[in-house]
Order: structure tokens, then sequence, then C-alpha cells
């Protein structure tokens, strides 16, 4: 007897697209769907981008991004909402208020997790440990080692999650920031090997009956300058089964054979919230 999973991905806000595969889940459980919206690099776009920006003109702004969630959520009921990273810097909103107006808008909206982008730590360790205090929802980051700073004991290496009666794992994955930010603003953080801990906390995971991992990433979805990014991840590890991406600013869905010859889905939607992704994993049941 084995499992179904079904994968169904869709990109809102502007581009319509999908693809489905098929994967072996790690477990049997309940047939149901699992609804997951994602976006990243909003880049502060708290209003639609500006009407003479060519091709994307007028599109964004959290207000368009909370009325979509809504619908979704209107029509499916429980969805996740999960952040990749830089929802911070870019407009004045970033400048003046540092942080505050996105975690507000982000709360407001309902946002499940996010991990942490090069550009949230702009503004120094303190500020951002000040945002993650206001926040409702975790910071999930699996490779950085953040003992020595202000975000000791606030941002977790993973998180777990009932959805319908299915565990959902998640973890999150930073990219090297030591030449992102200025020196003093990532002082005391450890960047840890994203492949070597990635699969360390999704083995955790599994291992505490997740039937489905997701990982959050902000390394970017290919190899640049000798650091892995989504598509190398995928093949390095197993246990994954959707990477949703950030930091490249790429719409992309793309499917790689993990290290166990088994399917992973990589997606990414862009930037400034131009666009708001959609993840459907439908766990089947059981077949002869």
């Amino acid at each position: 007897m084995k499992s179904n999973k079904i994968v169904t991905i869709i990109i809102l806000l502007g581009v319509l697209t999908g693809v489905i595969f098929t994967c072996n889940p790690k477990a049997d459980v309940a047939t149901g769907m699992i609804s997951v919206l994602h976006t990243n690099d909003i880049h502060s776009q708290v209003l639609p981008v500006a009407k003479d920006k060519g091709r994307w003109s007028d599109y964004g702004g959290f207000s368009r991004i909370a009325h979509v969630v809504d619908s979704v959520r209107a029509s499916r009921g429980e969805v996740l909402l999960l952040s990749c990273g830089d929802f911070c810097q870019g407009t004045p909103f970033f400048n003046f208020f540092g942080g505050k107006t996105e975690v507000d808008f982000m709360n407001k909206i309902g946002y499940t997790a996010t991990t942490l982008g090069n550009h949230e730590f702009d503004n120094g360790m303190e500020s951002l440990a000040d945002m993650i205090r206001m926040s409702d929802f975790p910071y999930v980051v699996s490779n950085y080692d953040f003992s020595q700073t202000p975000l000791a004991g606030i941002v977790v290496p993973y998180h777990m999650i009932n959805y319908k009666g299915v565990k959902v794992g998640l973890i999150g994955l930073t990219v090297d920031i030591s030449t992102l930010v200025a020196k003093d603003n990532g002082k005391g953080a450890v960047y840890l090997d994203p492949v070597e801990n990635a699969q360390r906390w999704t083995d955790t995971l599994r291992s505490r009956g997740a039937d489905v991992v997701i990982c959050m990433s902000h390394l970017g979805d290919k190899e640049y300058m000798g650091r892995v990014g989504d598509v190398e991840l995928a093949a390095a590890t197993s246990g994954i089964d959707v990477i949703l991406g950030g930091h490249s600013h790429v719409d992309m869905i793309k499917v790689v054979k993990n290290k166990k010859g088994e399917d992973v889905t990589i997606t990414q939607v862009a930037s400034q919230g131009r666009l708001l992704g959609e993840v459907n994993i439908f766990m089947g049941g059981r077949e002869e």
C-alpha cells in the first residue's frame, strides 16, 4: 500500500499558471487539502507599485494581498500564509517607521510564519528584535546561531502546525548576511551550513510526526558565488516537500529530484507583493 500526495501551484495577483505533480508522503493521513499562500521580498511595498512603472504598475500593496487572502479563506477556511523574508526595506515606510508598519499589516492579514531576509537586519539587531516582539507570528531560521545576539530565544529553528489533523513542519533558511548588511548590524550572528541544518531540522520534524515539511527560503533560486540556492538545497537533502523561495526576485516553478529521487517543488513569486503564490497539497488516502 502507498499514499499519494498531490501538489498544485498557482500564482495569483497577476500571472495565473500551474503545475501538478505527485510524490510519496511519509505517513498515511486522512484525505484533505493543505492550502498555503506565500510572499517574498515585499520590500516595504505597503502601497501598490506606482502607476508609471511599466508592466507591474499598480500591482501589489498590502491591501490587495489582504483582499486575496481573505477571499481564499472565505472559500477554503484555514490557510497557511508564509513569508520568505525581505518584507522590509525599499520604500519610505521602512525609513520612517523601521518595519513596524509592515509588521502591523502582516499581523492584521494573519501571517502564519516568516523567515528572515537580509534586509530585516538593515536597522540592526535591536530594531529587528523589537519587530519580532510585536509580531503575532513566529520567525523561523534554521541555519543561524543567534545565541549571542538580541534575537536569542525569539527566533526558532523550526515550527510545527496542526492543520486540520495534518502535522505541517516549517523550517527557514537565510542567506549569508556577512557581505549584505553593515558589519555591526549582523554582529554575533553565526551563519551555519544551510544544507546540513535543513536536513537536521527536517529530520527533527519528521521524527516528531510531521506529515509535510515546507521550507521558507531566502537563499535565492540557485547557487551564487559558491553559496547554495534552492535548487542545490533540494537536490542535496531529503524529506522537504516544498521550498518557497525568495531573495532572487524571480517568478518560478521548478521540480527537482532530492537525494532519494523524490520530487521537491520550488516556487518563488517575484517581489514587492506583485504576485501572491498559492500551493495546495492534497493528502491522499492509502492505495492498494
